[in-house]
């Protein structure tokens, strides 16, 4: 299958032939792992700023290495929260994906009979 120029795309959208639905679905994967990268990232930089918080925070009360701990630890329960709720969200994409093919697949069967 033959990929689509970005002009191609934009002269479908202006004329509203079969490569809008091929750009709005290309953009929606480029939107979907956007935000994909954007949950692990984000998990990392939790870990960092705790850990990096806690460590501020022993310095300023010279309570080392307590709070860099807490901070860590916190950091880590933010982190596996993140990454969770993220395999969740990829875990029912992924169901609803495989749930649209074999209804697909099924109709396909369906007027071949």
């Amino acid at each position: 299958m033959r990929a689509h120029s970005e002009i191609e795309l934009y002269n479908g959208f202006l004329s509203g032939g079969h490569a809008l639905s091929q750009g709005r679905r290309r953009i929606s994967e480029i939107a979907e792992a956007h935000r994909t990268a954007n949950d692990i990232v984000s998990s990392a930089i939790g870990i960092a700023g705790f850990a990096g918080g806690g460590y501020y925070l022993d310095s300023r009360f010279g309570t080392s290495p307590v709070l860099t701990i807490v901070g860590s630890v916190l950091g880590f329960l933010f982190a596996g929260l993140s990454l969770r709720s993220l395999l969740r969200r990829l875990d029912s994409q992924s169901r609803q994906s495989r749930q649209a093919r074999s209804g697909l697949n099924s109709g396909d069967e369906a007027t071949k009979k």
